[in-house]
């Protein structure tokens, strides 16, 4: 409570200082206007750069599936403001470009690693969420040169199980045709990701299996 007045708040001071903020808004089916509202606010206070986006659906995001976005529902004023808006796809033309598409969608480092080490020192590569599948190793209980050989190759639970499904695979499994929900089509092939992952290991039942499984 009282979020909005405090980001306003802190918008002056860094202008009075001379640092030009950056809004970054995130929009739902459910808060359209206030978006709209937020792009006149922004113009009122001059602020120099705005991008309004969809945001991801994986981790927490996933939850919010039901209120995301729908293409059709993006104001016309929003959209010289909306971030890539030309290349947004809705699910139902994701899964017309993906349908046939015999790949797997298997995310790599390219020169750069970069991991997320939780606070109960838990080490995931920076693809998308925290998750069971997605987990490298832990520092206090894995052996360091175990866990660099691990990073070093990508030996993770979710990229060994993103090579069994082919892109196709997901859609048909896990695509909505019908739906007219934003996605860009990296984050789209994240999200029929997770939901396979989520699936077929992340579900307690699976991982208690793994373990029975591992310790005899």
């Amino acid at each position: 409570k009282g979020a909005y007045q405090e980001l306003l708040k802190a918008t002056q001071i860094l202008k009075e200082n001379d640092i030009e903020p950056r809004w970054q808004i995130f929009i739902y089916e459910i808060n359209i206007n206030e978006v709209v509202d937020l792009i006149s606010k922004a113009k009122e206070l001059n602020i120099k750069e705005v991008f309004v986006h969809e945001g991801s659906c994986d981790g927490n995001n996933q939850k919010l599936y039901n209120i995301r976005i729908n293409k059709d529902s993006i104001p016309e004023e929003v959209r010289p403001y909306y971030l890539d808006y030309s290349h947004i796809l809705s699910e139902a033309e994701c899964t017309e470009l993906l349908k046939n598409d015999d790949s797997y969608f298997v995310p790599s480092n390219d020169k750069e690693i970069v991991l997320n080490i939780t606070s109960d020192l838990n080490v995931y590569f920076n693809f998308t969420h925290i998750a069971p599948a997605w987990k490298i190793a832990n520092i206090e209980e894995d052996e360091i040169d175990d866990i660099v050989r691990k990073v070093v190759e990508e030996d993770v639970p979710a990229l060994m199980l993103a090579k069994t499904i082919t892109i196709k695979q997901l859609v048909e499994q896990y695509g909505d045709a019908h739906s007219n929900k934003v996605f860009s089509i990296a984050d789209y092939k994240m999200y029929l990701l997770n939901k396979y992952l989520d699936e077929k290991y992340n579900n307690q039942i699976v991982l208690n299996n793994i373990i029975k499984m591992m310790k005899k």
